[in-house]
């Protein structure tokens, strides 16, 4: 029993954002299911993050506005990286979501916070198609299983 909230998409952060994220904890909280998901709209979080159900994991996406906010209130957060040898923290590299799932919390590592490689569809050109280009020749597992 695990819920995953948008594979693609953002809370808005708007009043709406605010409401939908509360929506989403209430899931949690009648269902007993466990549901996770991924922002970068942590102002909205914050916004809220008190009424957080303990089965509802959420991870803060670096890359947003409001970063600043992350490493301020030590939230859990997930960096996108171009190859496993560019993982700045030595954290651990998740292919299967299972870090943001759960919080794995150590010593060196509090908030349980992880590292993606990059993955998905790339624009033709660009760095990201060619660290995608270099995974493939490196044979380097970097896109999340299909089940």
């Amino acid at each position: 029993d695990l819920i995953r909230v948008h594979v693609g998409g953002e809370y808005p952060g708007t009043d709406f954002g605010r409401e939908y994220m509360r929506a989403w904890f209430h899931v949690a909280r009648v269902t007993g299911i466990h549901v996770y998901s991924y922002t970068k709209n942590v102002e909205t979080y914050l916004d809220v993050r008190d009424e957080q159900p303990a089965n509802f994991n959420m991870t803060m996406s670096i890359g947003g506005l409001r970063d600043d906010l992350i490493f301020r209130h030590n939230l859990k957060h997930a960096r996108v990286i171009y190859h496993p040898s560019e993982n700045p923290d030595g954290w651990i590299i998740d292919h299967t979501d299972i870090n943001a799932v759960f919080t794995y919390s150590t010593d060196t590592n509090p908030s349980g916070s992880f590292s993606l490689l990059l993955h998905g569809v790339q624009p033709a050109g660009s760095e990201a198609s060619a660290a995608i280009k270099r995974m493939k020749s490196e044979n380097i597992k970097f896109s999340y299983p299909s089940k």
